[in-house]
């Protein structure tokens, strides 16, 4: 009986299927790999990827080079001197959030060192992923690695002072990374308040 349900299941599949893939097919295919593609470069990078040809790169949109130049120009027209002296209060207007209406560079902290990230928008602007590090020393959320949630959901502080050896390596690794990718334009000055001296 157990051998006549068997060969009953095979002769319901047919042995030749009817159809063909055809051109209509593969660009179906092609389309959905390449949707697929861009919803993974926006959730990763913050930004749409656009192929350069295909983008209205013209007068409208100021090159990199050009970009960094311009905040070079901020921080002499307002006369600040480089290095400078941030405070928390002066650094927090240097958020990702209006730095391109108001025209201001992006800055975060890392072990309060400042570093000018406005040559990554797409990380660090309005949209960008990683805004929320931006205009503030976050360097207690330095602990977590690159993919690591935790640190969307642990408050931004400055305050490294009990984290152990290892979270300690780890701040030191994304201080190199942002030292050797964004130019230190400060330092963050911590002030104490006065209930910190009793």
């Amino acid at each position: 009986m157990a051998e006549n349900r068997g060969e009953e299941r095979s002769a319901s599949i047919p042995d030749d299927v009817e159809g063909s893939f055809g051109l209509l097919d593969l660009l179906r295919v092609l389309l959905g790999v390449f949707l697929a593609s861009e919803v993974v470069v926006k959730c990763v990078s913050g930004s749409w990827w656009v192929p350069a040809p295909l983008s209205n790169s013209g007068a409208n949109s100021p090159d990199v080079s050009s970009r960094e130049s311009g905040y070079s120009e901020y921080w002499a027209k307002h006369n600040l001197a480089l290095p400078h002296d941030f405070t928390i209060v002066e650094l927090s207007r240097f958020s990702g959030d209006y730095s391109k209406k108001l025209d201001r560079p992006i800055l975060l902290a890392v072990n309060r060192t400042v570093f000018d990230v406005s040559s990554s928008p797409g990380f660090y602007g309005e949209w960008g992923a990683y805004k929320k590090f931006t205009g503030k020393d976050c360097s207690n959320n330095f602990q977590f690695g690159m993919f690591d949630h935790a640190a969307y959901s642990t408050p931004c502080h400055h305050d490294i002072s009990d984290f152990d050896e290892a979270q300690l390596a780890k701040v030191r690794e994304w201080y190199q990374f942002f030292a050797s990718k964004y130019p230190s334009v400060g330092r963050l000055v911590v002030e104490v308040e006065s209930s910190d001296l009793i």
